[in-house]
């Protein structure tokens, strides 16, 4: 299991109830909206999020007269407004309010990257360009208009322009922002890229892990700066995270020592509550599996039960729990934890049918005892095309 930069999943989730709807396989819809079919998988798991353009495209297929009003929905699902984004940037400034400093207008269009709603985030930083004239500002903002249509290279290429200037002229630079803030975004950049070629519809796995050890050498150079810093220990410890996924054994347990170190850093900092609660909940997850993965099953099993107070339904908690009794079995073969495991799947599907390719994934890694032991219920609570 991979840490996502974000869920995607009401779109995919929409997109694959409408297409079984109407009959079709992802190979009909792949061919009538032009797209792989990969693609089209991906969509649906949530593994990739869909640009304005895809959201149209397969709009038109699904309601080609457009009597059912799917092309706006599926547009708010996907994190996009349904209104004309020429429309959109015409509004004025001041109807995105509380973004005063550059350092929060970084944080917004970058959240909006993030979550995949490409075109708003264009349109944001369009207006930031009228605000910010200062030179590592107006670099920061190229770098984010690259970011914003997939164009890394440019954009990092930006982004590190920015940081020099700034350092060469810190005195130029807002109050409000730092020389870490601008790492902090260098690191996000190369991570986001390591991210596109792990989800690719051919993955390169080696291409991702060159990435994200580049956005790993600059969260860690922050990090020499401001070892407290909230925002680097969480991008560090989901880097870790995924670099441990990626790496041979011994180094793999190195980044998942790393892991646990930032995460524990992140739910015990003072300020925490700056990070969302799913943010901070997806954090506790990992941390959960990353101590599974150093055999420390009894904290993870004390964190997942604290998790499991919270009344409101998670997906990633219930399948994470998976995880976590399909690994324990090899250690207490006789504690029932492949039942427990079976049950923690099925209730993580129900939740999110997405979590049932995440179990293909790993049917030969963190669900690979289960898979194997029990192999006819992993087929049937797992099955999908």
């Amino acid at each position: 299991m991979r840490s996502p930069s974000d869920s995607h999943s009401a779109f995919g989730e929409k997109l694959q109830f409408l297409r079984k709807e109407r009959g079709m396989t992802q190979i009909d819809l792949s061919q009538l909206s032009q797209l792989s079919k990969s693609y089209v998988s991906f969509l649906e798991t949530g593994v990739r999020h869909p640009s304005r353009e895809v959201v149209l495209r397969v709009a038109e297929v699904l309601d080609p007269e457009a009597l059912l009003g799917l092309k706006d929905e599926l547009l708010i699902l996907a994190g996009f407004t349904p209104e004309d984004p020429a429309e959109l940037r015409q509004k004025p400034l001041k109807s995105t309010p509380g973004r005063k400093d550059f350092h929060s207008f970084l944080q917004y269009s970058l959240q909006l990257i993030r979550q995949g709603a490409y075109d708003l985030a264009r349109q944001t930083i369009e207006q930031g360009f009228q605000r910010f004239h200062k030179p590592a500002q107006m670099q920061t903002l190229l770098a984010h208009l690259e970011l914003a249509q997939s164009r890394f290279e440019q954009a990092i290429l930006l982004q590190q322009t920015a940081l020099q200037h700034a350092q060469l002229a810190p005195q130029e630079q807002e109050p409000g922002l730092s020389e870490i803030d601008l790492i902090l975004n260098l690191g996000v950049m190369f991570f986001l890229w390591g991210d596109q070629a792990l989800f690719a519809a051919e993955p390169q796995l080696d291409l991702a892990s060159q990435r994200y050890l580049k956005a790993l050498h600059e969260f860690e150079k922050g990090l020499r700066k401001a070892p407290a810093h909230l925002y680097l220990l969480d991008e560090a410890g989901r880097v870790h995270f995924n670099l441990a996924d990626l790496s041979a054994a011994e180094s793999a347990q190195e980044h998942w020592r790393s892991a646990i170190a930032c995460f524990r850093a992140v739910l015990a900092h003072p300020d925490k509550q700056q990070l969302s609660l799913e943010i901070l909940r997806e954090s506790a997850a990992f941390l959960a599996l990353a101590f599974c993965k150093v055999e420390s099953f009894v904290a993870a099993g004390l964190l997942l039960d604290s998790l499991s107070l919270v009344p409101e339904p998670d997906w990633l908690l219930r399948y994470v729990q998976a995880c976590y009794h399909s690994l324990y079995h090899r250690q207490d073969p006789e504690g029932g934890h492949l039942q427990r495991a079976l049950a923690c799947l099925r209730q993580a599907i129900a939740l999110n049918p997405a979590a049932r390719a995440q179990a293909r994934q790993d049917q030969h890694k963190d669900l690979a005892v289960l898979a194997e032991v029990c192999s006819q219920e992993f087929e049937e609570v797992a099955q999908c095309e």
